[in-house]
């Protein structure tokens, strides 16, 4: 019979949620002369980042009215506030958020980056010219780096004016990362006196001498990366988790998994991936090298542990959490005190599965779609039915299919299939064998979101006769790709939905052959489940089913920080992914409403990027530079 328990959640799915992000438009191109050497861009750089000291020396913050766009932007993370991620919309909300921070801007003065400034194109065909410059600054707690766009404003006689800004903390004055130059000359410090190296680092991951400052929940790459970067910071940070190695967030899932982004995408802070590492990589070897990872950074991770309860004490600025470990088939339990909590339990909240009439009837197997392992020999000549058609229902009905099964697909709504060959072209622009991962991820968040969505949708566009066949083929068949919109974009549908879209590397086409079965119109759901059979909404039964695999995503992320850490902590945090009003990513990576909480979710160039921001945000409180 039925194997799967009924939700009764009470977080609503991701896009009911989710700010409902907006498409800018383009700047209206200009037809004035573009400059022609080098010597001309670095003048027009140059002068604009003088212009930019000048009003910061003087505090005449209203110049930034004439030195921005009639339509721009200043995306900003920890530097204008070192609390805040914002992107603000023209030079007057920049005045606004200034000057509601005090009497002078956070950041003190400008710099021309290392890398000379160049005419790029503001939109994917051309018709808008800009100049890209390099900056770098300082602030009032550290240094960062950013990416300005320059466009001749034609609202504004052609005068170059700052259409878009992008400003990003690096580093904390007094306590920079503890790498390349700044590294530590011997393995044991010289508190620890005459212990050997093997002795020093089992009393730290045991923290046997001191308690740890931060408590990461997870051992996936989203916690790992944030552990390298808060040791690089010097903060004693201890991450638990539940499974009995690193890395099992990938290692227990279905057996045919493979990353569909590019090594070069999926790059970790401090530890290049080997030059024989393959550009998409199996979630086995993903497993592993998170492993070693562990190991090569000296992170303390204790496995096989998890929360038995926890509570902020106000009074002391602290967090109480009692856990039990396992080690060695036996089992203790210890009484923490750390001053920050990071959830870095995955993206996905509990698996969300549809009520559904009769499923306690059914005879066969049933299960979501996190629960699966892969196309095994058992599923030979089975009946499965699988229902979603986002990425993980399209991997599932492939492994089946493989596997000799008979698969039919519930397609519920369109989905936006785009081929990993068109998805890596787009990708490679910003990543690939000759750009450091962190440098491109520079370049990919200096946009605001609203421009992305717009710039995105576009890049897809042009490369779309790559997938018309493709597309052409599952539509003969009644699959419903998503129709042309000129907004949408993969990262928007991940930010925005967590899923709508398959990155198609074999399903397709078995879609489009008829070897795997697609049932699919508009609000198609299973209206009942008999004990051999699924009625679907349109009255059809499918007889003879062996088994069901619902593929309908997750509740928001909220609801495993309501599993794991109870309801008044659920409740005093922002949901969990999705956009802000301004375009941000929200609940992650940032304040997310409770003193010492904190959430770390993302796919690895989000985690590799924003781990960074939060080790900063963290250390900063730990140093007394903002409050907690």
């Amino acid at each position: 019979m039925g194997s799967i328990a009924l939700n009764s959640s009470i977080e609503p799915p991701l896009k009911e949620s989710s700010f409902e992000l907006p498409a800018a438009s383009y700047p209206s191109p200009s037809a004035a002369p573009l400059p022609q050497s080098d010597d001309e861009l670095q003048g027009i750089a140059r002068s604009c980042i003088d212009s930019l000291n000048s009003m910061l020396n003087t505090k005449g913050y209203s110049q930034l009215i004439s030195l921005m766009a009639s339509t721009s932007y200043w995306r900003d993370h920890l530097c204008l506030s070192n609390t805040k991620f914002s992107t603000l919309f023209g030079a007057e909300e920049v005045i606004s958020f200034i000057q509601k921070r005090g009497k002078q801007c956070n950041i003190k003065s400008f710099a021309l980056g290392d890398k000379k400034p160049e005419i790029v194109n503001v939109d994917p065909i051309g018709k808008v010219k800009c100049i890209l410059v390099y900056i770098k600054f300082q602030n009032k707690i550290g240094n960062g780096r950013g990416i300005l766009r320059l466009i001749q404003d034609v609202e504004n006689g052609d005068e170059w004016r700052i259409y878009t800004m992008f400003t990003t903390l690096r580093d904390l004055t007094d306590t920079p990362f503890l790498t390349g130059s700044k590294r530590p000359f011997h393995a044991v410090p010289e508190a620890a006196g005459n212990l050997s190296w093997g002795e020093y680092h089992e009393r730290k991951k045991h923290f046997i001498d001191q308690e740890p400052a931060v408590l990461i929940v997870g051992a996936g790459h989203s916690g790992l990366m944030t552990a390298a970067r808060l040791s690089m910071l010097a903060v004693p940070t201890l991450v638990i988790d539940k499974q009995t190695r690193s890395g099992d967030a990938w290692r227990l899932r279905y057996e045919d998994l493979v990353l569909h982004d590019s090594c070069y995408s999926n790059a970790v802070p401090y530890l290049p991936y080997p030059p024989t590492w393959p550009v998409l990589a199996p979630k086995d070897k993903v497993a592993d090298f998170l492993e070693c990872y562990e190991a090569a950074l000296d992170l303390n991770v204790w496995n096989e542990t998890h929360i038995i309860l926890s509570k902020w004490e106000a009074d002391k600025k602290c967090w109480l959490v009692e856990v039990e470990r396992c080690q060695d088939g036996k089992k203790t339990r210890r009484t923490l005190h750390p001053r920050h909590i990071v959830q870095a339990t995955g993206l996905n909240g509990e698996p969300r599965i549809p009520e559904i009439p009769g499923v306690q009837t059914f005879e066969g197997k049933t299960m979501h779609s996190s629960s699966f392992k892969g196309g095994s020999a058992d599923y030979k000549d089975k009946k499965v039915i699988v229902v979603g058609s986002g990425n993980s229902a399209h991997d599932i009905s492939q492994a089946c299919c493989k596997a000799g099964a008979s698969v039919t697909m519930i397609q519920r709504s369109p989905t936006l299939v785009v081929s990993l060959a068109r998805v890596h072209k787009l990708l490679s622009l910003n990543y690939n064998e000759h750009i450091p991962a962190e440098e491109a991820d520079l370049m990919s968040l200096s946009l605001p979101s609203t421009l992305f969505r717009t710039v995105g949708a576009d890049a897809l566009s042009l490369l779309s006769s790559m997938d018309a066949p493709l597309i052409a083929s599952l539509s003969a068949v009644g699959f419903r790709p998503t129709p042309p919109d000129p907004y949408l974009n993969i990262l928007i549908l991940t930010i925005q939905r967590a899923g709508g879209f398959y990155v198609n590397i074999g399903a397709s086409e078995l879609i489009a052959s008829g070897a795997i079965t697609v049932k699919s119109s508009p609000g198609l759901s299973i209206s009942r489940i008999n004990p051999h059979s699924v009625v679907l909404s349109d009255e059809e039964e499918i007889g003879n089913v062996d088994e069901i695999i619902f593929a309908t995503g997750y509740e928001n992320g909220r609801a495993r920080t309501r599993k794991v850490f109870g309801d008044a902590v659920a409740d005093g945090i922002e949901s969990i992914w999705g956009f802000d009003g301004m375009g941000e990513i929200r609940g992650v990576w940032r304040r997310g409403g409770r003193p010492g909480f904190w959430v770390a979710a993302g796919a690895f160039w989000i985690s590799r990027y924003y781990s960074r921001l939060l080790a900063l945000q963290i250390k900063a409180i730990e140093m007394g530079l903002v409050e907690l």
